[in-house]
């Protein structure tokens, strides 16, 4: 038998231990909750944020004078 078939739990015994951490954080739930919260503005706010770049690069250049073509193997000669 391998490590990893003796180190498998069954589904009782995860669910005792998920059991068992929520209890012990359940007095902690609000801070969980603002965690998971403030987790989820951050992530937002990382990917607005090369849209709102995007979007102020447009007002100042105005929208469509930046043309960006990427490099392809075949210019490089």
């Amino acid at each position: 038998m391998s490590a990893k078939a003796k180190n498998r739990l069954t589904p009782q015994q995860r669910k005792a231990t998920l059991t068992r951490v929520l209890g012990k954080i359940r007095p902690y739930s609000l801070f969980v909750v603002c965690s998971l919260i403030v987790a989820a503005v951050s992530v937002g706010a990382q990917l607005y944020i090369p849209i709102l770049c995007g979007s102020a690069i447009d007002l100042m250049l105005g929208k469509g004078c930046l043309l960006y073509t990427s490099p392809s193997p075949r210019d490089r000669g």
